[in-house]
């Protein structure tokens, strides 16, 4: 389990003296904690897609904290940043490429009679749970549609 492959993984960082990576990885454990939490009140359990999702979320926030650094000039800010996602990035499943993600679009909009942008995104992403960028699905979705 994710979870538990992170709490090993934090050990072992912690043992090797790998500041980055333990700050890291408590992170995502208190990420984690977080959503246990935010989850109780329904009755519901940790999963296993919550911790892709967690993680998901935690990569979306560095990759738009990187651009905002190379936007204002703060390359070191921007190098953390990055250092900080590659660390996540190998907790997530691969992602697929753009010709991937285009022919699941394809496919998804030829079972449709009339594709509404919001349907397809639905669609698209509930079928690709985290294996490809929102972004990339979105950017797809639109050059289709349009």
């Amino acid at each position: 389990m994710l979870q538990e492959k992170i709490k090993e993984d934090l050990t072992k960082a912690q043992k090797e003296r790998n500041s980055i990576r333990v700050s890291v990885l408590r992170m995502v454990k208190s990420e984690f904690k977080n959503k246990e939490i935010e989850l109780r009140p329904e009755n519901k359990e940790f999963t296993e897609e919550d911790a892709l999702t967690v993680l998901q979320k935690e990569a979306k926030k560095r990759k738009e904290s990187i651009e905002t650094y190379e936007s204002a000039g703060r390359n070191d800010l921007a190098e953390q940043e990055k250092a900080e996602l590659t660390i996540i990035e190998e907790y997530l499943p691969e992602q697929m490429d753009r010709n991937e993600v285009e022919k699941i679009v394809d496919e998804i909009i030829s079972k449709m009679d009339n594709p509404q942008f919001g349907q397809v995104m639905g669609q698209v992403m509930g079928r690709l749970k985290g294996q490809a960028d929102g972004k990339i699905v979105n950017e797809v979705v639109k050059q289709k549609l349009t």
